[in-house]
């Protein structure tokens, strides 16, 4: 059950993920480092550089791919989601299966009880 359980909070977390894909996104992006056209000045004040850009990701030209990723995500969750449930479902059925066998076991154990008693 524990299993089944963890899997359906990560096909929710990827569902999540999916959603928040079809939004477009800014991101940052900086380096630093050094760099020379001469090893010996490799080290020097002057060597030091950097850069920085950024990232637009726009979800406008991609064909739908991200909105079909979101359906497969909903449709992995609805699997995550009937897995689980059929899990819960086996262990109510072993528990109830345990129950009944003890029961009869016990009466078994009675019925010989009595027998041995009587003779």
């Amino acid at each position: 059950i524990n299993s089944a359980e963890y899997q359906l909070r990560a096909a929710g977390g990827n569902l999540g993920a999916a959603r928040a894909r079809l939004y477009p996104s800014i991101s940052l992006t900086g380096t630093a480092g050094l760099a020379s056209t001469d090893l010996s000045d490799l080290f020097k004040s002057g060597s030091f550089i950097w850069s920085i850009g950024p990232k637009l990701d726009l979800p406008i030209f991609d064909s739908g791919t991200r909105q079909a990723n979101v359906t497969i995500a909903e449709v992995d969750q609805q699997l995550a989601l009937t897995n689980y449930e059929k899990s819960v479902q086996v262990a109510f059925r072993e528990v109830s299966d345990v129950l009944a066998t003890r029961a009869t076991i016990n009466d078994r154990l009675s019925a010989q009880t009595r027998l041995v008693g009587a003779t």
